[in-house]
């Protein structure tokens, strides 16, 4: 059996949504940092950071904060700030959050 007839046999079998899923997991867009912090400010008013090394050390390593009011609301790595950017509503469901 050919390649072709195994995709297609196994496409007949697999749900529309799980297929459709998988597509745009392998067309993942990238947004870069200070492209996300842009639209993030624009949203919710406060800001997200990029840590200083002496500030990283204080914060357990993480390299960006949301910064509201001078103060540190929240912490993380790059996945923390696509979070943010999701919860926002700032991220398409396609699109991921790249250190520039």
């Amino acid at each position: 059996m050919s390649n072709e007839a195994v995709s297609a046999a196994l496409r007949g079998t697999i749900n529309p949504l799980v297929l459709e899923m998988a597509r745009q997991a392998k067309s993942l867009r990238t947004v870069t940092f200070s492209a996300a912090r842009r639209r993030f400010e624009r949203k919710r008013g406060a800001s997200i950071c990029k840590l200083s090394r002496g500030s990283m050390l204080s914060m357990n390593g993480a390299e960006y904060a949301i910064c509201e009011n001078n103060f540190f609301t929240d912490w993380g790595g790059i996945d923390a700030v696509n979070d943010w950017c999701r919860d926002a509503g700032v991220l398409a469901h396609d699109e991921s959050v790249v250190e520039a």
